[in-house]
C-alpha cells in the first residue's frame, strides 16, 4: 500500500476533534435554557445593539451545525475517503466567506460605540479569533488541494468494493 500524504490524516484528526468539541459546546450552550445573552453582565455592560445580541443568539445555533459539518469532514479524510476531502474544502471556502462576512458586519455594528473600551475588547476578540479561524482553514483549504492528496485519495477503494464485491470493481467495462 502506498504512503498517503500526512495532511489527510493530520487534517483528519484536527477536524474530528475540532468538531466533537464544538459540537459538545454547541449542544451544551443550547441546552442551558437560563442562558440569555442579552441578561449577562458583560453584555449589559456594553449596552450592543439588538442587531448584535440577535446574531448571538444565531451563532448558538449556527455552532454545532458547523461543528457537525467538522466532525464529518474530519471522519471523511481518517477513513480515507474523496468526499471527506471535498467536504472539508467546501467547508474551509464556505468557513472562510462565512467568517469574513459575519465578522465585518459586527465589527460595523458595534464600531460607533468605541467610546466604551469594553467594544475595542470585543473588536479585538473577534479580529484574534477570525485570524486564527482563518488561519486553519486556509491551511487546511491549501494542503487538501494538492495534487498529492487528491492522486492518494483517488485511488482509495469506494463503496462496495470494500466488501469486495466483483460488482463494483466492473463499473467501466471498457477499461
Amino acid at each position: 500500500m502506498s504512503s498517503l500524504p500526512r495532511s489527510i490524516t493530520v487534517f483528519g484528526f484536527a477536524n474530528t476533534l475540532l468538531g466533537a468539541s464544538g459540537l459538545v459546546s454547541g449542544i451544551s450552550a443550547l441546552m442551558r435554557t437560563r442562558f440569555n445573552v442579552a441578561q449577562t453582565v458583560v453584555y449589559q455592560q456594553v449596552d450592543l445593539p439588538t442587531q448584535s445580541i440577535d446574531w448571538l443568539h444565531w451563532a448558538m445555533i449556527l455552532s454545532p451545525i458547523s461543528s457537525a459539518l467538522m466532525l464529518i469532514c474530519g471522519i471523511g479524510l481518517l477513513r480515507k475517503k474523496m468526499w471527506g476531502r471535498t467536504l472539508a474544502i467546501a467547508y474551509g471556502y464556505g468557513a472562510i466567506l462565512f467568517s469574513l462576512i459575519t465578522s465585518a458586519i459586527n465589527i460595523l455594528r458595534i464600531s460607533g460605540r468605541t467610546e466604551n473600551p469594553m467594544i475595542l475588547n470585543i473588536i479585538l476578540s473577534i479580529l484574534v479569533s477570525v485570524f486564527l479561524g482563518l488561519a486553519y482553514k486556509a491551511t487546511m483549504v491549501y494542503y487538501l488541494s494538492r495534487a498529492s492528496v487528491k492522486t492518494a485519495l483517488a485511488n482509495q477503494p469506494i463503496g462496495a468494493e470494500i466488501l469486495d464485491f466483483k460488482a463494483a470493481r466492473q463499473r467501466h467495462p471498457l477499461d
